[in-house]
């Protein structure tokens, strides 16, 4: 069947809209020819809620037929879609602008998430292109009161512009209908987004830099839960201990404070090192580090694709973890289970480029 794709987003200003001269700043992705049945994800971790001149006009996306980058100086660049939630004034105001101009205002009221008091938490909004129309889900909830009918020519390639959204990634199902994306066909459960928070901590023990790293509680796994990772890319620069790669760590105990805290032990450490062409696998309990498993660093992780999105899942068996790194199943970093599960667990990720995590409990 149809399979998700992840598409890359550029950066660039423009001016906020026609009569409105402040320049802003819009993420921008080519997302070609789209056909009925095509489904587009944009999953985020909130808007701009912040006060500002222009902050009473909210967030917006605008699909684009024409050159979008380039609208104010380019008379074919229509707005088939005009999607804009604004917080402070409690609507969607949904429209399009073709060569004869805007069209009839559609308001809707504003749904819980994109009320102001939530601008700090993520969602996902899928916009699925009908034979007649556009229908919206909202974090998984049919929105009646979004639907919008199709205006404009869909036989060219469109854009996407995202404006006020915080760390927007774009997915694309081409022909299909709202499905799970393939690598989350596991028997049985759903995914669950989990918030990130950022705090500072030691690279590692003896080895006292300070780093800036991103944690998640998961909560207690049992056999059959999956971590999903998906970040676009990780850091790839060089500097003084550019040579220890990235890593991720789940750890028993209250990790976040490892270096205060007797009980805080690594379930499982998986430190990709482009620059040795290794990925070092191993635990830390009570009794120390186990001995360490080095296995060849996959493509996805050569130093030559650190810019490149990527998807891994974690899936804990009842004897053992094992990976899939976008979609495909890699058995050289299986590793055993070590350590306690009955506790609560906590993920940490460092130097991985905008991670989002979910969890699939079985």
């Amino acid at each position: 069947g149809p399979r998700w794709e992840q598409l890359p987003l550029d950066w660039s200003d423009t001016p906020l809209g026609p009569g409105y001269p402040n320049m802003i700043h819009a993420a921008w992705s080519d997302l070609g020819v789209l056909t009925a049945g095509t489904v587009l994800r944009i999953e985020a971790e909130g808007f701009n809620g912040e006060d500002g001149p222009i902050a009473g006009w909210g967030w917006y996306l605008n699909v684009w037929s024409g050159d979008g980058r380039q609208w104010d100086k380019k008379s074919n660049a229509f707005r088939m879609l005009h999607f804009n939630p604004r917080p402070r004034a409690g609507i969607i105001a949904m429209n399009h602008c073709l060569r004869s101009g805007w069209g009839p205002e559609k308001d809707a009221p504003i749904p819980e998430p994109w009320q102001l008091t939530n601008a700090a938490k993520p969602f996902v909004l899928e916009l699925e292109l009908d034979p007649k129309a556009w229908s919206m889900k909202l974090n998984g909830e049919l929105q009646p009161d979004m639907g919008y009918d199709r205006q404009g020519e869909f036989s060219e390639p469109l854009i996407l512009q995202l404006y006020d959204l915080l760390q927007p990634r774009l997915s694309i199902l081409r022909g299909g209908r709202v499905v799970e994306p393939p690598q989350q066909a596991i028997s049985g459960g759903s995914w669950k987004q989990l918030p990130i928070d950022w705090k500072d901590t030691q690279l590692g023990p003896g080895y006292p830099t300070k780093i800036k790293a991103a944690w998640t509680d998961l909560g207690v796994m049992t056999a059959g839960n999956v971590l999903r990772i998906e970040a676009d890319g990780f850091n790839g620069k060089d500097g003084p201990i550019a040579s220890w790669g990235w890593y991720l760590n789940v750890w028993s105990g209250d990790g976040r404070h490892w270096t205060k805290k007797l009980d805080a032990y690594r379930l499982l450490h998986l430190n990709p090192r482009p620059r040795g062409g290794s990925v070092a696998m191993n635990h830390c309990l009570n009794t120390g580090w186990g001995p360490q498993k080095d296995v060849p660093v996959p493509k996805a992780w050569k130093l030559a694709n650190s810019a490149k999105p990527f998807v891994l899942e974690m899936e804990l068996g009842p004897t053992a973890w094992s990976m899939k790194l976008n979609g495909e199943l890699q058995p050289g970093m299986a590793y055993e289970r070590k350590g306690d599960f009955s506790r609560p667990l906590l993920l940490q990720l460092y130097d991985v480029t905008n991670p989002r995590v979910s969890l699939k409990t079985a």
